[in-house]
């Protein structure tokens, strides 16, 4: 039997947890050709009780498949996307398998918080010669570049895997993952899938460099104090400025403390970390005009060297467009679905024309896909060591 992937998607509002993940629960059970599923992964938006979605969608599923999943920002699939509600995915398969592990106290200290996620985790079978993994983490109380690193040590470099930072529509309140029946803060969760056939993993951005390269000297945590030895705020801005009235008529001066409208200059306007052939985002998500510092979502050590870089509307939708259609190549189509994770960067940066971008990817993906705009993106195949990303469209195919 070849692998079965169906998608499920419901809109919702505040308190019907459990109604939205028994309709996204049957329209994806309804795709699975009588089959039982043996896997399922699952976003929610932050306007549910997390418990009442899992259980909605255990009273359809039933108990046995495992299930990971997290809080997510715009979930889509295949078929639409939504603003308020739960997107899903089940998977039927003869030719490949599924564990599960979740550790807890990630801000106390990765090492240990892996090591527990690892325990339910056994070793591969050599009748499933291909390993690769999902990583979902709750993005408030962990540094996903270290994360992922130490994710690579943990599984192997014969390993890939994706996967992405729990989110909260912007609130940066609660962003908890979910394994089994559980929801848990301060997190991370692991699904490994051993298979007869190997997975794609395909990554793209679509920004571009506006900037001489600065060197962070100032740093605490995830916030850059410093570039070039000058306030971080005032040398992003001098790159930007004249971007920001060309594209926008906006004077970064005057909208310096509009939280929203910064939020969507430094979603337009991020830096890169240049690495050779292509370059790592880094989104900042705060300032302080006062201080003259930006909050970025992950650390970005002193020592580094930045860019201030440049995503448009049309190139964020190019990039996904570009992605989708490189994934379809590299798989030959030969795939059962997809997982997708996009930041939700790219959200602020698309705003009204964001289905536009998921109807790019939806024209160029022939099988159902799932996805969710995250706090950074995880993409991790072989031969590659950077493995955490903002801005980034990162899709998983799962094979026949």
């Amino acid at each position: 039997m070849e692998t079965q992937f169906a998608s499920g998607i419901a809109d919702g509002v505040a308190g019907d947890g459990y109604e939205a993940g028994v309709e996204a629960g049957r329209e994806a059970a309804s795709n699975l050709n009588g089959t039982t599923a043996d896997f399922c992964q699952v976003f929610s938006t932050a306007h549910f009780d997390y418990d009442d979605v899992l259980a909605g969608i255990r009273s359809v599923v039933g108990d046995e498949p495992a299930l990971i999943g997290c809080a997510g920002t715009g979930p889509f699939t295949d078929v639409r996307s939504v603003e308020s509600g739960i997107a899903l995915a089940l998977v039927s398969s003869e030719t490949m398998t599924f564990q599960t592990g979740i550790g807890t106290g990630l801000s106390d200290g990765i090492h240990r918080a892996l090591r527990d996620a690892r325990k339910d985790l056994s070793g591969t079978d050599d009748s499933f010669p291909y390993r690769s993994a999902l990583v979902l983490y709750d993005s408030l109380n962990s540094d996903g570049e270290e994360l992922a690193h130490r994710v690579r040590r943990k599984l192997g470099a014969r390993v890939p895997f994706a996967g992405g930072a729990a989110s909260d529509t912007y609130q940066l309140e609660s962003t908890p993952v979910f394994c089994g029946d559980r929801v848990e803060n301060d997190a991370v969760v692991i699904a490994t899938i051993d298979s007869e056939h190997q997975s794609c993993i395909v990554g793209n951005h679509g920004h571009e460099v506006i900037s001489e390269r600065f060197e962070v000297t100032e740093a605490d945590g995830r916030q850059l104090v410093e570039l070039d030895g000058r306030p971080a705020l005032e040398v992003w801005q001098e790159a930007v400025r004249p971007y920001a009235r060309e594209m926008f008529d906006i004077d970064l001066d005057e909208v310096a403390d509009d939280h929203q409208t910064m939020l969507r200059m430094m979603g337009v306007f991020e830096f890169g970390i240049d690495q050779g052939k292509s370059y790592k985002m880094r989104a900042c998500i705060e300032s302080n005009p006062d201080a003259g510092t930006m909050s970025a979502l992950v650390n970005i050590p002193e020592g580094t060297h930045v860019q201030v870089m440049r995503g448009t509307v049309d190139s964020q939708i190019d990039s996904a467009r570009t992605a989708a259609q490189s994934a379809n190549e590299i798989s030959g189509g030969q795939y059962s679905g997809a997982f997708i994770y996009d930041c939700a960067c790219r959200h602020v940066i698309l705003d009204d024309e964001f289905d536009t971008a998921v109807d790019a990817m939806r024209s160029e993906l022939t099988k159902p896909f799932v996805g969710f705009e995250t706090y950074g993106e995880m993409n991790m195949n072989f031969g590659q060591t950077s493995g955490f990303h903002n801005s980034t469209t990162v899709i998983n195919l799962f094979p026949e």
